[in-house]
């Protein structure tokens, strides 16, 4: 993984390999991201589990060996527990032109992954509480004086 820092933006590339969550988690501390927004990211993934919330906590989640070229990718990284959480969606196209989506567990990059970030850490804390109706960590937003 390769990144560079104008301001608060953040311009990322993962390479073959490369365990997408896993970097995510990395790229957080590394940079120091506790609220950020993943504006977008192009690439091709492979391994790609996707997950649907079914209630519960739970998400029912389904593994597509690829590889899939990745449209569009987009979510937050926050904090849970004091670590990096990143929520990501995603929608992928397949060899076909017909297209997948959803909650992104975990991927490999099979070519590339170039994903722009927005750090708002500055200014916004971005913090998750566990939320016992749905058993999911909810976010909580808001402006740091």
């Amino acid at each position: 993984m390769e990144y560079a820092r104008h301001g608060d933006l953040i311009a990322v590339h993962l390479k073959p390999g490369e365990r997408v969550m896993e970097k995510f988690k990395q790229l957080a501390e590394e940079a120091g991201i506790r609220a950020g927004f993943i504006l977008g990211g192009i690439g091709m993934l492979k391994e790609i589990e996707l997950g649907y919330f079914v209630g519960e906590g739970k998400y029912a989640t389904k593994t597509f060996s690829g590889p899939h070229e990745l449209l569009v990718l987009h979510g937050n990284l926050s904090r849970y527990q004091d670590s990096p959480l990143p929520h990501i969606h995603a929608i992928f196209g397949k060899e076909d032109y017909s297209t997948f989506g959803g909650h992104l567990v975990d991927a490999v990059v099979e070519i590339t992954l170039e994903v722009s970030i927005l750090d708002l850490t500055g200014s916004v804390s971005m913090v998750r509480h566990l939320d016992e109706r749905f058993k999911l960590p909810e976010l909580w937003v808001g402006i740091r004086d």
